[in-house]
């Protein structure tokens, strides 16, 4: 939870985002053969781990089925009349709420064709659909065929894009998947925010 906070300073704003995890510097190809480091690949791992653990427990943390096992547990409040069953780790993961929709505005932000204007040009096409989900979306079974033929030819992006374009499909479809399950797990702390 400090973790996220502590990054705000880099999702405040598209174009120090895009700086942080390397979208507006070169893509720099990290050949094992070869001692080129991605010094962006920090940043942008870090992030994703922060989002992820956070995405972990709000999917799987959940209070006692039995009524009298979550009043024991102190994970009932008074509402409205009601006792209403609190989730274990509402409190903690609200308290970010505000950090994760302002990751979400910035990411939303970033498709804004004035934001997009400051990638580096070798990241062009790193906010683009991903081949994959191209693919779903055309109906195609995959690149080759039950006797193991190609199909279609796809140009093969660098191995830097692909990476940035996979860290940055994720990221975003995981602050999303986020907030969601506020909605679904979170529940009644969410919502009385």
């Amino acid at each position: 939870i400090n973790q996220i906070r502590s990054l705000e300073a880099v999702y405040r704003d598209p174009a120090l985002l895009m700086e942080f995890v390397g979208l507006t510097s070169a893509p720099v190809d990290t050949d094992k053969k070869t001692d080129v480091v991605d010094q962006f690949g920090q940043n942008r791992s870090s992030m994703m781990m922060v989002i992820n653990m956070v995405l972990a427990v709000t999917r799987r943390a959940e209070a006692p089925q039995d009524l009298t096992l979550a009043q024991a547990g102190g994970f009932t409040v008074p509402l409205g009349g009601q006792m209403i069953v609190r989730n274990p780790a509402g409190a903690h993961v609200c308290s970010i709420l505000r950090n994760l929709l302002l990751l979400a505005q910035t990411l939303n932000k970033m498709f804004n064709p004035e934001v997009k204007g400051k990638l580096n040009p070798g990241f062009a096409k790193a906010f683009d659909l991903l081949e994959v989900d191209r693919n779903n979306m055309l109906g195609l079974p995959g690149s080759r065929s039950a006797k193991n033929e190609v199909v279609y030819q796809v140009a093969k992006l660098p191995e830097p894009v692909t990476r940035m374009q996979n860290f940055v499909t994720e990221l975003f479809e995981n602050v999303h998947h986020l907030l969601s399950h506020f909605c679904t797990n979170i529940g009644n702390e969410f919502y009385h925010q």
